[in-house]
């Protein structure tokens, strides 16, 4: 056998134990791959199961209802870029009403935001909308016409199935704003989770104060539920009303910022779940909330701003209210709420025309991180 057929032997040998123990290997990986199969299937069917029963469990939709079809969600090329939440706090509590013998059992939204969350980016633009804004002549409480917008909620034409809906029109059509989900919060929420965490540090930038006594004065104080639920809801102290109110509440959601970043798991499972369960409403699926959060935990107070409509307060068929102004509402709207997509033009909102406030606020804009460093 010549040295050339000694070796094209050898290596036929060798490719042949070769051979023998590739289908030894294959039969491994597809043991293993059989097993890895199940094991994720199992997982996907355990998360399918447990993702249900928090669904059933923690989201709601029994008060507020849902988005009607006609609210228009953020355009499909945009879709997983950019997520717009209308987030409305809901007074349930006759006390916390301005006519409370006009209580319709559907509340009140004192509290109304609109949150843009440009995911691809990680950046969060909030607008807060004061409850005395004028959309109109056709909302009330109860027999009383107040045309602002935080009657919307419970008396418009869905208030008996979809309260939301009310507000979301609304907002939609006079700002020009996509909404893809809402959540509603009972204002109690922050009463018991502020208690359950043992009380939470804020800066209050004015003297507020009550008719009846209760005072507490500019400065850092530690609060519990209580003080801390007064202080967002008072607004006859300040001499602008709603809209230093409005300010003061921005300094209160740095706080909140600042105790959800040192929350431990515990905490969030123990304490803050178990009240959202029982005071938020919402349509966004689990899977979408659990995503939204382990994007936002990545925030910091630099990437989170916060503002609230331009125009001032006049007086409208014997109502105090506040009236938007449409050309430099709609350039805020376009450089901080529309990441995406083309400008909207301040003739194209559909604020009311033919009223105008005869001194308008300054543009009070901030990132997080200015108000907690302030």
């Amino acid at each position: 056998m010549s040295q050339n057929e000694e070796y094209r032997y050898v290596s036929a040998a060798r490719a042949n134990k070769k051979k023998k123990t590739g289908l030894k290997i294959g039969r491994v990986l597809l043991v293993l791959l059989l097993i890895v199969g199940v094991l994720v299937a199992a997982a996907a069917i355990t998360w399918k199961l447990l993702s249900n029963t928090i669904t059933e469990t923690y989201i709601k939709q029994d008060q507020a209802g849902q988005l009607v079809e006609t609210i228009v969600e953020t355009p499909d090329e945009y879709k997983g870029d950019w997520v717009n939440i209308l987030v409305a706090g809901v007074s349930n509590n006759p006390d916390d009403l301005d006519y409370p013998e006009e209580y319709n059992g559907v509340g009140m939204t004192d509290i109304i935001m609109y949150v843009s969350y440009d995911v691809k980016n990680n950046k969060v633009s909030v607008l807060q909308i004061p409850r005395d804004t004028y959309v109109g002549n056709d909302t009330s409480v109860g027999h009383v016409s107040t045309g602002k917008i935080n009657a919307l909620y419970g008396s418009g034409k869905y208030k008996e199935t979809d309260p939301i809906s009310n507000l979301a029109e609304v907002v939609q059509q006079q700002y020009g704003l996509n909404i893809d989900y809402y959540a509603t919060v009972d204002i109690a929420a922050f009463t018991e989770i502020i208690d359950l965490m043992g009380g939470i540090e804020m800066y209050v930038p004015y003297d507020v104060w009550d008719d009846v006594g209760n005072r507490i004065d500019k400065g850092t104080h530690r609060i519990d539920g209580a003080t801390a639920r007064w202080i967002l809801r008072q607004r006859h102290c300040y001499a602008q009303a709603d809209i230093q109110r409005m300010e003061t509440q921005q300094y209160f959601y740095a706080a909140c910022f600042q105790l959800f970043k040192t929350c431990s798991v515990s905490d969030l499972t123990g304490h803050v779940l178990p009240v959202v369960a029982y005071r938020v409403n919402t349509d966004m699926p689990f899977e979408t909330m659990t995503s939204l959060a382990m994007s936002m935990m990545r925030l910091n107070g630099s990437d989170i701003y916060i503002t609230k409509l331009l125009g001032g307060a006049t007086m409208v068929n014997g109502q105090s209210v506040f009236v938007v102004n449409p050309e430099r509402t709609a350039a805020l709207l376009n450089d901080y709420f529309r990441p995406y997509g083309d400008p909207v033009p301040a003739a194209e909102l559909g604020v009311p025309t033919g009223v105008a406030a005869p001194v308008e606020i300054a543009d009070t804009g901030k990132y997080l991180i200015n108000i907690i460093v302030e």
